[in-house]
Order: C-alpha cells, then sequence, then structure tokens
C-alpha cells in the first residue's frame, strides 16, 4: 500500500520507494546479472514496503517469470528501516539490483547521480507505452529522457470518517468545497463530536496538500532548481492551518506528532475524522477501524482559481545503470506494467494500473472496497492536468523542512515570519546543495 501522500517528516519505506540521499556512483558494473543454465538470464529487484506489498509484487514477479521463461528474477526484499541503508551500501559498492522500486520524489537524485539508465530507446520494442496517460509518462521523464514508469496512477485523496459525520449531524460537503469550506467543517465537527476529539488532522506540514494550494494560485512548488512560490504564499499557508489551532479545528501538534505511520494517524487514533492522504491508503485504513471511512476531494481554490489536479505516481520501476542486462531489465519493467495478464497481479496495490489494458482486466476482478478506490481515483483523472515537473535535486529535502516548519510553528517555538525566513533559507539551501 503506498503510504501518504505528503506526510513528508518521516520518509516511508513502507510505500515500496526508497529514498538515495547523497551518494556517489563508483565506476563499476553491477552483479546483479548472470546467465543460468540453457541460457536464462537472473535479474535482481529490490523493494521495500509491507507484507501485503511484498506479496504482491512476488505474484508479478511469478507471472512475469511464467511467460517469459528465460528470464529469472531474484527478489530482494527490505524490511524495515534498514531497507534505505541495504539499498543505498549496494549503490555505493557498484552492486545494486538490476531492477529496484523507488520513491518518485528520489528519481531526480538518482538521475542527477547517474544511478538509473534512460527507458527510451526500449519504447519502442520491450516497453508498449500506447495505452499509457500521457501525463503519466510525464510524471517520470527529466529533461526530456524517460527514466522510470509507475507501478500506478493515485489520486489525493481526503479520507474521513463517514460514521462520525453522521454520529454528530454533520453534512458531507459536496465535492466543489473550498479551503474556507475544508475549515468550517472542521470547526463545527470539533464542536459537534465533543470528547477532545477535532475536526481534522493538522496537515500544514504535508507536501500534498501545500502544493496543490500553490497550484491553485497558478504556481508551482518548484521552478526548475528554484523554490516556484513566494513568503507570501507560505506565509498564508501556515496562517491558515494556525487559525484552525486557534479555534480547535485540528489536533493539538502534540497529537499530531505521533503520526508516523496509518495506525497511529488522528485518524484511526479516533482523534479526526479528516486526514489528507492518497486514495488507495483508505485500503489500509479501513482495517484498522470499525467506523465506516470513506474518500473525499481535496479543497479547491475561491472563484475560478485553477483547480490543480494531477495524477499522482508515488512508485517507480527503475533499472540500475551499471546492469549488464539493460535489456532484459528493460524487458521485465515494460511487461510487469504493460502485459495485463502480468499487471493485472498489481492490482491497486500501488493505485490505478497505468496501462488502460490492465486497467480494464483489473477492474473487472476488485472487490467493493477496491472497486471504490478505483472508480475514486477514475473520476479524478477526469478533471487532473498535467503534473508539474519532477521535483529537482534536493526536493525530498524540501518535503522534510515544510514539515519541521509546520511543526515549530505548532509548537510556538517560532512565529509565522521567522519560520517562513528560516524555510526559504533551508530550502535554498538543499536545492543548491544537490
Amino acid at each position: 500500500m503506498t503510504m501518504t501522500a505528503g506526510h513528508s517528516r518521516r520518509r516511508f519505506l513502507g510505500s515500496s520507494g526508497l529514498l538515495l540521499a547523497g551518494l556517489g556512483v563508483p565506476g563499476l558494473t553491477s552483479c546483479g546479472g548472470g546467465s543460468g543454465s540453457g541460457g536464462q538470464v537472473s535479474l535482481r529487484m529490490f523493494w521495500s514496503g509491507s507484507q501485503e506489498t511484498n506479496r504482491i509484487l512476488l505474484s508479478v514477479i511469478k507471472a512475469f517469470e511464467k511467460a517469459n521463461s528465460k528470464i529469472d528474477i531474484r527478489p530482494e526484499y527490505g524490511a524495515g528501516g534498514g531497507a534505505a541503508d541495504k539499498l543505498n551500501t549496494q549503490i555505493a559498492g557498484g552492486r545494486a539490483p538490476d531492477l529496484i522500486v523507488m520513491s518518485t520524489s528520489s528519481m531526480s537524485d538518482y538521475v542527477k547521480r547517474k544511478v538509473i539508465f534512460p527507458l527510451d530507446e526500449y519504447t519502442s520494442s520491450v516497453i508498449d507505452l500506447s495505452d499509457f496517460d500521457k501525463r503519466v509518462v510525464a510524471n517520470a521523464t527529466i529533461d526530456g529522457k524517460l527514466y522510470a514508469l509507475p507501478l500506478g496512477v493515485n489520486a489525493p485523496g481526503l479520507i474521513y470518517n463517514r460514521t462520525v459525520f453522521e454520529r454528530a449531524g454533520v453534512d458531507v460537503p459536496p465535492p466543489e468545497w473550498t479551503w474556507d469550506d475544508f475549515a468550517h467543517t472542521a470547526n463545527v465537527l470539533t464542536t459537534a463530536v465533543g470528547d477532545g476529539v477535532a475536526g481534522s488532522e493538522d496537515a500544514g506540514g504535508k507536501k500534498a496538500p501545500f502544493e496543490l494550494f500553490i497550484r491553485q494560485r497558478g504556481k508551482e512548488l518548484f521552478d526548475g532548481p528554484q523554490l516556484g512560490f513566494t513568503k507570501e504564499d507560505l506565509g498564508d499557508w501556515l496562517d491558515f492551518w494556525y487559525q484552525l489551532r486557534r479555534t480547535g479545528g485540528v489536533v493539538a501538534p502534540d497529537v499530531q506528532a505521533l503520526y508516523d505511520q496509518m495506525a497511529n494517524s488522528p485518524l484511526i487514533k479516533g482523534k479526526a475524522p479528516m486526514l489528507f492522504a492518497a486514495a488507495d491508503n483508505i485500503l489500509g485504513a479501513q482495517p484498522l477501524i470499525k467506523d465506516k471511512l470513506d474518500l473525499h476531494l481535496y479543497p479547491r481554490g475561491e472563484g475560478d482559481a485553477p483547480l490543480g489536479f494531477y495524477l499522482v505516481s508515488n512508485t517507480m520501476f527503475v533499472g540500475y545503470a551499471r546492469t549488464e542486462r539493460k535489456q532484459e531489465t528493460a524487458t521485465a519493467i515494460g511487461a510487469m506494467l504493460t502485459k495485463p495478464e502480468i499487471a493485472k497481479f498489481n492490482m491497486v496495490e500501488h493505485g490505478m494500473p497505468p496501462s488502460s489494458k490492465a486497467r480494464d482486466l483489473v477492474a473487472a476482478e476488485l472487490d467493493a472496497d477496491a472497486k471504490h478506490v478505483f472508480d475514486f481515483i477514475q473520476n479524478f483523472a477526469t478533471m487532473a492536468g498535467d503534473p508539474p515537473a519532477p521535483a529537482p535535486p534536493g526536493g525530498s529535502e524540501v518535503e522534510d523542512i515544510l514539515d519541521r516548519t509546520n511543526t515549530d510553528v505548532a509548537f510556538r517555538r517560532l512565529d509565522i515570519p521567522a519560520a517562513v525566513d528560516r524555510f526559504f533559507s533551508e530550502a535554498s539551501s538543499a536545492l543548491k546543495s544537490d
């Protein structure tokens, strides 16, 4: 299950994506690929995440090997906090796996350090993108070259506790709600529910809602290697959440600080009935709570402000640049994502399949809960515009800085002007250093 869209302080390995941190790449070739008996080629494939992610990707591998007898894939599953360190050590030593499942936010860092190779030359042979949404392909393209392909297409989704809304007698807002409507709903819920429950989590430190807020102002999070918004924009965002803390519309900072995984989120702990997330997160959240959860679109800007919506691809397949088996690696990536009989095993684990053929096949096999998520993403796709360019090197660190900035304002360690100044100083340094 891909993790929450924009929960930046704790970069989740559970999202089945790994972050690259400050690595150079020596001039060594990968020891990942090799030839077995009968001319069979062996590839290594690395991923991290939940046991469910592990189970699903093993099913995908099994289906691939059944259809491609000449290629054997050796899985390397990383569980727990040491997974990223393991991969980073392999990359630094020139011994990384041929295929890597990684976080989209790290793609630019991988490209800059020449850790992954472009896939363009294989799109006319073993990678068929004819039924891929062009917006999805653009999300994996840097400097005109295609470096990755997404395991799924997702949408931001506000998860809300429908049972709490109904019990409190609070109407669920219409899909066209604004940020002011969200604030009003949060405050109404706080009053109606009582018992120390706030209307929403404090999402001021999350990248996904902040980026949407910025896009609704006609700007982007990044403008090339620089920030794409102003100090006034960030100040307005921080003040929005500051005012909600004053009115009790969001949880206290000590409650928000405990949110390191879905099980500890204010939503699951019964502290707040609204949570900013990715749409598919509801499938992992629902088994953790008896109340009925549901999905809602993120808020919009006022008046004729642009929607700012775009399809999200949080987890990518990439090929290690030092592999001696680029052709076979590209073949595996292409087949796992574009061959319906293989891609169908991924179901909606990482959102909606990027291939329309696989999507059609999967849709017919989903249970009611998964179909609800699938339909939500499908509907979102009709409203989504072009995605922003991939984050520049250092972009993932900027997400952490945003989270830390909001936290310091929430705990009153900094006032908003000082927090904004520090954010711009630290973010600019992070982008320049990378």
